[in-house]
């Protein structure tokens, strides 16, 4: 995954349980966290660059977490899996 770019246009992920603000600030730092998510999946082995004009993640209900390392852990995942899924979606369509 070393070259791969993924530049995605529009994410929507509804979190349940949690103020919007926190919600934005937990956004804010996904980026590290949805790498580690990625570099550990075996099924993304992306190359080049990946470009989603818009994904939907659905609903993550929090379960009154409040912010913090759980909570943004479960975000990159709910991420990650949405990824993986529009990419092998799109590869499988491209077949």
């Amino acid at each position: 995954m070393r070259n791969t770019k993924i530049n995605i246009d529009r994410l929507n992920l509804r979190l349940k349980g949690i103020p919007a603000r926190e919600a934005q600030g937990l956004f804010r730092n996904l980026g590290s966290g949805l790498l580690r998510q990625l570099v550990q999946r075996q099924e993304f082995q992306g190359n080049g660059a990946v470009k989603i004009s818009a994904m939907d993640a659905g609903v993550l209900r929090t379960g009154g977490k409040a912010g913090g390392p759980d909570l943004q852990r479960d975000i990159a995942a709910r991420v990650g899996d949405t990824i993986v899924a529009h990419l092998n979606k799109n590869e499988n369509n491209s077949k």
